[in-house]
C-alpha cells in the first residue's frame, strides 16, 4: 500500500497504488478493445462510458482492460468484487493506525483514488457485488458522475481540476 497522502476536507488520506500490469503480448481482441477505447473516449459535452464486459472465466476480460490502459498511458486501479462488500468499501475504509499520534487512518478506496488521481477503475467481479452494495455507483455513471457520499468530500472532489 502507498504511503501518499492527500488532505480531504480536515482528514489526511492515505491513496491506494495503481496496478501494474505485467508487460507482455497482447494478440487479438481488437474488436472489443477498440469498443472500449470508443466508450471511454470524452470531449467537450461527452463523458466516457462506464462499459460492462461480460463471458467465461478465462476468455481475457481483465487482460483486454489492462491492455486498454496501457494503450491510453492510464493507471490501472483494481477493486475486487466480492459478496461481503459493502457500499463504504466502493469509497473509504477506516483501519486502527500504527501511528501512536492517531487513533484512525482513512484509506480511499481504488474508485476514489481514480477519482482523486485519474486513470481507470476496473470493478473485478462487479457481478459478485451485492445490489445494494453498488448504490454509490449508479450515480458515478450517469450525467451526475460523483458518488453519493459526505458532503465535504464531493465538494473537495468537485474542486478537482478535470473532475
Amino acid at each position: 500500500m502507498t504511503e501518499k497522502m492527500t488532505k480531504v476536507g480536515n482528514k489526511l488520506v492515505q491513496l491506494r497504488e495503481p496496478f501494474i500490469a505485467p508487460v507482455s503480448e497482447f494478440v487479438g481482441r481488437e474488436d472489443e478493445m477498440k469498443r472500449i477505447l470508443a466508450a471511454w473516449m470524452a470531449g467537450v459535452d461527452i463523458l466516457p462510458l462506464s462499459p460492462l464486459l461480460l463471458g467465461d472465466p478465462g476468455v481475457g476480460k481483465n487482460r483486454i482492460v489492462y491492455e486498454c490502459a496501457r494503450i491510453c498511458s492510464k493507471d490501472l486501479y483494481i477493486f475486487q468484487g466480492h459478496e461481503d462488500v459493502g457500499a463504504e468499501d466502493l469509497v473509504c475504509a477506516v483501519w486502527f493506525s500504527d501511528d501512536p499520534n492517531k487513533k484512525m487512518d482513512y484509506i480511499v478506496s481504488e474508485l476514489v483514488s481514480t477519482m482523486l488521481k485519474g486513470g481507470v477503475c476496473f470493478v473485478d467481479e462487479i457481478a459478485k457485488i451485492r445490489t445494494l452494495a453498488l448504490a454509490p455507483l449508479a450515480s458515478l455513471m450517469d450525467e451526475r458522475r460523483y458518488p453519493e457520499m459526505d458532503k465535504q468530500f464531493l465538494t473537495y472532489l468537485k474542486s478537482k481540476k478535470g473532475y
